[in-house]
């Protein structure tokens, strides 16, 4: 399906593995959101806070506040990689391309992302 970000990226020894993982921020305040963000960035996983009406997230059920990642070293599918470079150039990921908002990379983090790219 070519709209499922966490489906298999890679198949290995009969076992599917994906390189995008959603996180839950249920019990993190906006500092501590913002400094996960900064830590998966500095260990080559990009990542947006999903909150609910910010930067193109939906604001109803079933959309969720949670971190969606992408470990960027690993053998991407072409939705994945295409998060990647909208991650590089401050967009939201999402289809609708949007600025991302609610917090921005180090250009450390950006340059070292951009050196897999």
């Amino acid at each position: 399906v070519p709209s499922n970000y966490h489906g298999p990226d890679v198949s290995e020894n009969g076992q599917d593995f994906t390189f995008s993982v959603d996180l839950s921020i249920r019990c993190l305040e906006t500092a501590e959101i913002k400094q996960l963000l900064n830590t998966l960035a500095d260990n080559k996983i990009i990542a947006w806070a999903r909150l609910r009406g910010l930067d193109g997230w939906p604001d109803r059920d079933p959309f969720q506040n949670h971190i969606h990642s992408v470990f960027v070293l690993g053998t991407l599918k072409p939705q994945l990689k295409n998060q990647v470079s909208a991650w590089l150039d401050g967009r939201n990921g999402l289809t609708s391309d949007l600025p991302y908002s609610y917090w921005q990379p180090s250009m450390e983090a950006i340059n070292a992302i951009s050196e897999h790219q």
